[in-house]
């Protein structure tokens, strides 16, 4: 054993350190539990609770405005049915509450004068006609309390002003021919004919006969002016 690892029992080992180093000391307790007290308690960071109204319109119009895939396909469905259909005249009706019987009844008797009666949610109506003439038509949709009913003809519009007048669950709101929505005086005025198909037939009758008139009244002066030219020398 060295001399150097030898300690002798009894003794006690210090270190000595120069005064110009400072031991630190900690401020008195007493101190630090009055600062502790008064110390504001506040987050570091607030987070919103609540998020502005014009982000949560936003954010519920784009969510409102959104369609599902089956809204989307049924839109696209009705469309083609339409289409294939060759459906010329729509209404839009206001429809009160009834019980599945008579519904039903009403149904078949529509169908037999010609007419389709349906029920669509407007979000799905408001798709079918987007970008076309009948998007002002959207204020309408009534929810749930419209019907909707199809002809294929310009004579489906007197047959749904004389059907609705007989049933009084059933109101028409606006009636559309082609791209056309129609007045109520163009209503009432198609309603007293007694065949439109027969006066449209006369109307183009009567544009074809323009022209032949036209060109025989033109020709008229020049062959007046031919024939006195002609007898000027007698």
């Amino acid at each position: 054993m060295s001399l150097l690892n030898c300690i002798r029992p009894g003794t006690i080992q210090c270190r000595f350190v120069s005064s110009k180093y400072l031991k630190p000391h900690p401020r008195p307790y007493k101190r630090r539990l009055f600062e502790a007290v008064i110390k504001p308690e506040m987050p570091e960071e607030i987070t919103p609770k609540c998020i502005p109204y014009f982000e949560f319109k936003r954010r519920y119009d784009e969510e409102e405005g959104r369609y599902t895939a089956i809204e989307l396909a049924l839109a696209d469905k009705v469309r083609k049915w339409i289409i294939e259909e060759k459906f010329r005249v729509f209404s839009i009706c206001q429809f009160l509450s009834i019980k599945a019987r008579p519904l039903h009844y009403i149904k078949n008797q529509l169908r037999v004068k010609g007419l389709e009666f349906k029920t669509y949610e407007p979000r799905i109506m408001n798709k079918v006609f987007e970008g076309t003439a009948f998007d002002v038509l959207s204020p309408l949709y009534l929810e749930m309390n419209y019907c909707l009913l199809f002809g294929r003809d310009i004579t489906a519009v007197k047959t749904i002003v004389t059907e609705t007048n007989r049933i009084p669950y059933i109101f028409p709101l606006a009636i559309t021919y082609d791209d056309k929505i129609l007045s109520l005086r163009q209503i009432n005025e198609l309603c007293e004919l007694t065949d439109p198909e027969h006066i449209r037939a006369q109307t183009v009758q009567l544009l074809q006969t323009v022209p032949s008139q036209l060109t025989s009244t033109l020709d008229h002066p020049s062959q007046n002016l031919t024939f006195l030219l002609s007898n000027i020398p007698n």
